[in-house]
């Protein structure tokens, strides 16, 4: 299993390169900072806005799954008008059977404007972080539940972060 946030695929090449040769001897993939749109365009200040489906282009032999931010959550303002999600997703490989997949967020919705950092608000960033993934899988005869949480960055978001 390999867990890794993508950033958006600012580093796409070595990014792709990485996962495309790591894929053989990988049965999960978590990843964090992925953008999923229906545009299309493939690449918007600095990111792939395409990556989720650029990746399960590259891993056919993969189920993916994914769980969105919050509608709008990304970076405000910037694409006002574009279907852009910022999300996470598990990929598993085939034949690995998926029970069960879900989430929840890992932040109280009044902490979204209580408690973002004066550069946050500076920048227009939202809330894009706090949000847990999972996937109950069946291997064989052996049952897992995976986790995918892409966590707090910001340190002015300390005190507000808390698990369901």
């Amino acid at each position: 299993m390999i867990s890794l946030n993508t950033w958006g695929g600012k580093l796409y090449e070595p990014l792709m390169r990485f996962i495309k040769n790591a894929a053989p001897g990988t049965d999960i993939f978590c990843f964090q900072e992925l953008y999923f749109t229906r545009e299309p365009f493939a690449r918007a200040f600095d990111v792939e806005v395409n990556l989720a489906a650029e990746l399960e282009s590259l891993l056919a032999d993969f189920t993916m799954t994914e769980r969105l931010a919050d509608e709008g959550a990304w970076i405000s303002g910037l694409l006002p008008d574009r279907d852009v999600r910022m999300s996470q997703a598990i990929f598993v490989k085939t034949p690995i059977k998926i029970i069960e997949t879900g989430g929840f967020h890992t932040y109280t919705k009044d902490a979204e404007t209580k408690s973002r950092s004066a550069e946050s608000r500076e920048s227009k960033i939202e809330l894009v972080t706090g949000n847990f993934q999972f996937a109950i899988i069946k291997n064989k005869s052996e049952t897992y539940c995976i986790g995918n949480v892409h966590g707090v960055w910001d340190s002015g978001y300390v005190g507000v972060y808390h698990l369901l």
